[in-house]
């Protein structure tokens, strides 16, 4: 399912110019493992983030 309004601005996605708005998530840790899917575990410090899955082990920024 494709979003009608940008998740960091809230304009509607149609309108374009979001490159912005992917810069400005860019530095988010990840949520979720892109290898299997699993919730991770983050933590962010001033420094940067680390994110570990039960199954791949630690990830870090």
């Amino acid at each position: 399912m494709t979003s009608a309004y940008c998740d960091h601005c809230g304009r509607p996605v149609s309108e374009g110019g979001h490159a912005a708005c992917v810069a400005a998530r860019e530095p988010e840790p990840p949520r979720h493992r892109s290898a299997c899917r699993r919730r991770l575990v983050v933590q962010v410090t001033p420094t940067g983030w680390s994110a570990h899955c039960v199954e791949h082990g630690m990830l870090i920024s």
